[in-house]
């Protein structure tokens, strides 16, 4: 699905919290953002770009104080296919890079916006070779902006994030480079210089969610995406650290309802317009 040239009221992004398996490109048209993101809050001014990995829960805040307004597109990771070895949309991301953001500055010496604005009218035509023109379009855009996220240094790329708190930071770093492990809160706090019960609770006043529903959360965001890479779910149970089938194959129907076999039929994978 593609979202483009929607104005919202502020009030319904202050403190969303979500996850989704395409990556999103945004640019903010209007108004201040920011959002948070394994620990560490992105502040995203007018006219800046941010391109955001697949799967990545995060929290999003806007400024009640002034007007919003924001372009969006969702895809899906796999739109553009590989040619002679060259993946455009994963030369956005590395394990260590979930999001990246684009200056105004940059984006106005690019084609960003007009090619965004040619997607949204492209989704309102009449026309029987519609998708193949957008997808052409978002194929221009993802070179447009591969081209000039590899032309900034890495200072440039750092300036724009801070620690939401550093302790949480932390538990989500270790959370997430031990999927494929069983996670106890004992294993988590045991390096943290910070009580047990104060993490816990300044885990769920930041994040939203327990320490335990987090961990939850991210096993089963990554069994769907190795599901969606052709990976068995009995290979993804394994991946993650399950020691029995059964309880992974609970698990995974408990949170999204249904079942590690059906999730190629609830996940759309086909075209950013359905």
């Amino acid at each position: 699905m593609n979202k483009l040239n929607n104005t919202s009221e502020t009030d319904h992004y202050h403190s969303v919290r979500h996850s989704h398996p395409q990556i999103e490109i945004y640019l903010l048209l209007k108004g201040a953002v920011s959002y948070t993101i394994n620990g560490i809050k992105t502040n995203i001014k007018e006219g800046e770009l941010m391109v955001l990995n697949a799967y990545e829960y995060h929290v999003v805040d806007a400024d009640p104080n002034i007007p919003y307004e924001r372009s969006v597109l969702q895809i899906p990771p796999d739109i553009i296919p590989a040619l002679n070895e060259v993946d455009p949309i994963k030369d956005f991301f590395t394990p260590s890079n979930y999001l990246f953001i684009i200056r105004k500055d940059d984006v106005s010496k690019t084609k960003i916006k007009e090619i965004m604005q040619n997607i949204y009218d492209l989704c309102l035509e009449d026309n029987r070779y519609r998708d193949h023109l957008i997808l052409s379009k978002i194929i221009e855009l993802v070179i447009e902006i591969s081209n000039i996220k590899n032309s900034i240094s890495n200072e440039k790329k750092d300036e724009f994030s801070e620690y939401a708190h550093p302790q949480i930071y932390k538990c989500i770093q270790y959370i997430n480079n031990n999927l494929d492990k069983k996670i106890s809160i004992d294993d988590i706090t045991n390096n943290l210089t910070i009580s047990k019960s104060r993490i816990q609770h300044l885990f769920k006043d930041v994040m939203g969610y327990s320490i335990s529903d987090y961990i939850i959360k991210q096993k089963m965001m990554a069994a769907q995406k190795f599901l969606l890479w052709d990976k068995t779910p009995f290979e993804v149970a394994h991946m993650l650290g399950y020691d029995y089938y059964s309880t992974f194959f609970t698990a995974f129907k408990k949170f999204f309802g249904y079942t590690p076999m059906d999730v190629k039929k609830y996940i759309n994978k086909k075209s950013p317009l359905d």
